[in-house]
């Protein structure tokens, strides 16, 4: 690794992902700073969503391709999906994942599974303990929706909530962990133009309260050109532009990528 790699929170290089016949990825670099919001774009199927899975451990490239994928200097590719969650990344999926039945409470406590327990089991002999513990992890779920506004719904039913307000649960359940790199996937999927608003208010929020780095894949345009501060482009698993919102709106790959040649910029 480079002498830059101590001043990025995310260094991707060279990565290829194949399916078969068919390259998912084709030698991806990327580099994304402590602190910054990361916009990822492009067409359906061009590659988003298996660069995040690469990031959380799903897929793993080909040994044979090479690529190399670091986190705060911890080597991604030699770590299980577990693994990489309990080191501070963080992630939500394009479908939501609501547990039925359970509390929006409940939901967010279910974040902290990775964290309680992990080589203390000391805990189990001693109740006393295991109340402290259970209040200790109710305080952290209560402050992030709070932190989210959505505390006055703790002791609703999850699934009962509007869409934008369960997409806000799985973001506070994904939150109370405390990640320091956010994978988000098209976190604005369904949600209407003013809880678009609150999403974009609510990413700045998370970046400068919480210092967390995001990754934010998302097909609303105008969300990611405002909040990001560097948006790269994907089209057909190849990386095609990377530079600031406004660079990337012009770009001429870019506008043929999502238009087709003939459209006018």
């Amino acid at each position: 690794m480079g002498a830059d790699s101590d001043h990025n929170n995310l260094m991707i290089k060279d990565v290829t992902i194949r399916f078969g016949g068919l390259i998912a990825l084709n030698r991806i670099s990327m580099e994304i700073k402590d602190g910054e919001i990361r916009g990822l774009i492009g067409p359906n199927g061009s590659g988003k969503t298996t660069m995040l899975n690469v990031i959380s451990g799903i897929y793993r490239p080909v040994r044979e391709d090479g690529g190399l994928v670091y986190f705060q200097g911890k080597d991604l590719l030699k770590l299980k999906p577990h693994e990489i969650a309990i080191i501070g990344i963080g992630r939500t999926f394009q479908n939501l994942c609501i547990l039925k039945g359970m509390t929006v409470l409940e939901n967010v406590l279910t974040g902290l599974h990775k964290t309680i327990g992990t080589g203390d089991f000391s805990f189990i002999l001693s109740p006393r303990k295991t109340r402290s513990m259970e209040e200790q992890a109710k305080d952290k779920a209560f402050e992030i929706l709070k932190f989210i506004r959505m505390d006055s719904y703790w002791n609703h039913i999850a699934t009962d909530l509007s869409f934008g307000n369960q997409r806000l649960v799985e973001l506070a359940r994904t939150l109370v962990g405390n990640p320091t790199l956010l994978l988000l996937d098209e976190p604005a999927a369904g949600l209407s133009e003013a809880e678009v608003k609150l999403l974009h208010d609510l990413l700045k929020k998370i970046q400068q309260e919480k210092r967390a780095t995001i990754l934010l894949v998302e097909h609303v345009m105008d969300l990611v050109m405002e909040v990001s501060d560097i948006v790269t482009v994907f089209d057909f698993g190849a990386k095609i532009a990377e530079n600031e919102p406004i660079e990337v709106k012009r770009d001429p790959k870019v506008i043929e990528a999502y238009f087709g040649k003939n459209e006018e910029t």
